[in-house]
């Protein structure tokens, strides 16, 4: 038998009915149960509701025993919402379906009162899983308790209830019996409440006119959530009040007279939408709807190249042309670090601050990245003044984009197992086998992407007075790094990071002459004189002193070079000559000499070059399809990189496909030189190979090393097989 002792639905009622008993008030909050706990008691319906519809129909017992006496226990801490209410309907029906299959008449009529007592308009469906003989008892029930009232109204959409009752489509309310408040309200009318008294069974009708005293705006919006003002007052959020898919998100507004009024959608992040409304009448109204324009600003990125990449606060945005030559971003106002990455040109980072309506332009610079790594040492406060001097001097520099990653250079060395002492070694020895280059290079990809890496190490972790600079690119470019040092006291001003800014493409002049220094004469002298350069073409002769370039004392062939590189862009690139006083038996004279330009081949043991930042221009160089410099000379210096950083086999690999022009001095004899050198460093079972390479660069008599004026390709090479014998 089951038996709920009637107490559920009274005390369901008496909680729907008044806001709560004394005693329900005197709690204390600690015995309030948690949120959720109607959701907690479902999943012993629907276990229920699986074995009632199961051959086992009757195990389900437990279940809604257990199910109805939860929500009996909860309701006096917490009013049933709907759906439970509902549960606790179709429960009762089954618990009436089973003690009717065992003849308990009394517990049927008790859980079918129960029903009607929490749903008075209840319809059990005949041709549903209730019986006929369960149907005929319910409704005869029905029928004794409940009785209807048909409610005329004006206006027709008006709602009618008796608390939480809802008359149905046709204004029908279906009630328990005895006396029942009847409300009626809509909005922009005043309320009306009307006592009757249901009688069981039967039907009465009132009818009821609603006094307008008030106009009512619909605001309707594009999207829920938006703040509506009225005259700078709140009025509420707007929301869907329907499930209807064509419904818009709403707030009704039922107290407004006839008068002028300024409504205001208010939403964070977007634009207010203002405008003025007038109520002629006291009448329904309707505004909108409103769609909200989201708060921005425009960013013109000037001189912006296909294929970049832009990140927004690490967010990634898509530039569009909206017109003009230049894209745009649209950004919603704030602080933002705007980050451009190009795979061949390199980085951009700039910090913009956007205000709404405004439009910034950018001008956009993409340079190679070079992070910065910090300092290791644990003198910091040697540190701390070395690392804004090395700011200083990174950030100036125009080739290069610093991007400051101070902060990751000791974990990435650290995941490397290479420690400050270890560095501090490899500075004075550079003993290859001392650290993994390599590994150290992979970290800094992992954490730091950039195109070249600058490291300083102090040189003492009490009291630094100088730091060891470490200079090492990305991969697939060899990991050995350059490493000098430099004085804390000039951190800003040391010359070698201006090597940073030089370019190894850069092409060197030349006159195509051999010029010695000469201690019997105090001037330098020509030695020789190429058939094929400026200086043959002005009509220099060997044995001549040069004695002034452009009226300036010559007293060497380095201070002779210098005056020249001074004179590339102003002389060299324009066609300009420059006037050379000459010395010889039949006396001085000045001639008018151009200065030809020579593609630099790098050395591979270079102390003043900086290899990493050279290996990386060369690399890019290689990449590019706009390149200027003949990709022979780009090859060949790349293999000269490799050779530098040990890395044999792209070195050989690079040389072999290296096409100089053999008849040129600067291309004959030259490649086969360098892959006698690469295959010597090779070792013993690469002896022979290194031997036939400098045997026929020894036969290239014309043939000249790193520019048209360098040192002749023969004699070094014929060095070499001695060497080797």
């Amino acid at each position: 038998m089951i038996d709920h002792s009637g107490a559920l639905v009274p005390l369901l009622l008496a909680m729907l009915l008044a806001i709560g008993s004394v005693a329900a008030q005197e709690l204390d909050e600690e015995d309030l149960e948690e949120p959720g706990i109607w959701e907690e008691l479902r999943p012993l319906f629907f276990r229920a509701e699986e074995l009632f519809d199961s051959p086992d129909q009757k195990d389900s017992v437990p279940f809604l025993e257990e199910f109805i006496d939860g929500v009996e226990a909860n309701s006096a801490f917490e009013e049933p919402n709907e759906e439970t209410l509902r549960l606790v309907v179709q429960a009762l029906f089954m618990t009436a379906t089973l003690s009717l299959n065992r003849f308990e008449d009394e517990e049927v009529d008790a859980d079918l009162r129960r029903i009607l007592e929490i749903d008075p308009a209840y319809i059990m469906d005949r041709d549903g899983i209730a019986s006929s003989k369960l149907v005929d008892k319910f409704e005869q029930i029905q029928r004794e308790l409940v009785g209807r009232v048909v409610v005329v109204v004006d206006p027709l959409d008006a709602q009618i209830s008796s608390y939480r009752w809802q008359a149905d489509e046709e204004n029908t309310l279906a009630l328990p019996a005895g006396p029942q408040t009847i409300l009626i309200e809509r909005p922009g009318y005043a309320s009306h409440e009307e006592e009757v008294e249901i009688q069981p069974g039967d039907a009465i009708a009132i009818e009821v006119t609603l006094e307008r005293i008030a106009a009512v705006v619909t605001v309707l919006t594009t999207e829920p959530g938006i703040d509506i003002y009225v005259d700078s007052r709140a009025r509420g959020r707007t929301a869907l009040e329907t499930e209807s898919v064509d419904a818009a998100p709403q707030l009704k507004i039922a107290d407004l007279q006839i008068a002028e009024y300024l409504l205001e959608a208010r939403r964070e992040g977007f634009r207010t939408y203002r405008t003025k409304i007038t109520i002629e009448r006291l009448e329904d109204w309707v505004v909108g709807p409103i769609e909200l324009a989201p708060t921005s600003g425009t960013v013109v990125l000037r001189g912006f190249p296909a294929a970049t990449v832009v990140l927004a606060n690490g967010v990634i945005a898509t530039p569009e042309f909206v017109g003009g030559p230049d894209p745009q971003l649209t950004l919603s106002p704030g602080d933002y670090l705007l980050a451009l990455d190009h795979p061949l040109l390199g980085v951009f980072e700039t910090t913009i601050t956007i205000a709404d309506r405004d439009e910034t332009t950018v001008q956009v610079k993409l340079r190679p990245a070079l992070a910065f790594l910090g300092a290791l040492g644990k003198d910091r406060t040697t540190a701390e003044p070395l690392l804004a001097h090395l700011k200083e001097s990174l950030s100036g520099l125009e080739r290069w984009a610093l991007v400051d990653r101070s902060n990751l250079g000791e974990e990435i060395f650290a995941e490397a197992s290479v420690t400050t002492a270890m560095l501090r070694s490899y500075a004075q020895t550079e003993q290859q086998t001392s650290i993994r280059w390599d590994a150290v290079q992979k970290g800094a990809e992992e954490r730091a992407k950039a195109s070249l890496y600058v490291l300083a190490v102090l040189s003492d972790d009490v009291l630094a007075t100088t730091a060891e600079i470490f200079i090492f690119p990305s991969a697939p470019l060899p990991s050995r790094p350059d490493v000098f040092t430099i004085s804390i006291s000039d951190a800003v001003s040391n010359r070698r990071f201006a090597s940073l800014e030089r370019s190894v493409l850069r092409r060197r002049p030349s006159i195509g002459a051999t010029i010695v220094d000469s201690a019997v004469h105090g001037h330098p002298v020509l030695l020789q004189i190429n058939s094929n350069g400026s200086a043959a073409r002005a009509g220099l002769r060997p044995g001549e002193e040069i004695l002034s370039l452009d009226g300036v004392e010559i007293l060497s062939v380095a201070q002779f070079r210098e005056e020249l590189e001074r004179r590339v862009e102003s002389h060299a690139e324009s066609g300009k000559t420059v006037a050379v006083g000459l010395l010889s038996s039949e006396g001085e004279r000045t001639i008018d000499l151009a200065i030809d330009l020579s593609p630099r081949i790098v050395g591979h043991r270079e102390p003043e070059l900086l290899y990493a930042p050279a290996a990386y221009e060369l690399w890019r160089e290689a990449q590019s399809e706009d390149r200027v410099v003949q990709k022979w000379i780009i090859d060949l210096n790349l293999a000269m990189v490799y050779l530098r950083g040990h890395d044999l086999i792209r070195s050989i690999t690079l040389l072999r496909q290296v096409s100089a022009p053999s008849d040129a001095v600067l291309g004959s004899g030259m490649t086969d030189y360098f892959l006698g050198i690469a295959l010597q460093s090779a070792g013993e079972d690469q002896a022979e190979n290194a031997r036939i390479f400098f045997s026929a660069a020894a036969e290239r008599a014309e043939g000249r090393l790193y520019f048209q004026d360098g040192p002749w390709v023969a004699p070094r090479a014929r060095a070499r097989l001695k060497a080797l014998e």
